[in-house]
């Protein structure tokens, strides 16, 4: 699981913002998302914390964007 995030956390630089019609890629926005919420649910750790763990730094508009995705199941 590890594995997966840091190299989700790597593409997110060359996937653009996660902004819907930035030029973003869809597909990855929705992995990061679901793979997010997997581990919310098996760890209790928050978008925050685990964006932490990856070494992924996203500003305030990506991030709430990102959650609402998260929240909304991707």
């Amino acid at each position: 699981m590890d594995n997966l995030l840091d190299l989700l956390s790597k593409l997110i630089p060359i996937a653009g913002p996660i902004i819907p019609g930035a030029g973003q890629i869809p597909e990855i926005a929705a992995a990061i998302a679901a793979l997010i919420k997997h581990i919310q649910q098996q760890s209790g750790k928050t978008t925050d914390q685990i964006l932490a763990d990856a070494g992924a730094t996203l500003d305030d508009t990506e991030r709430m964007l990102l959650e609402d995705k998260i929240r909304l199941g991707g």
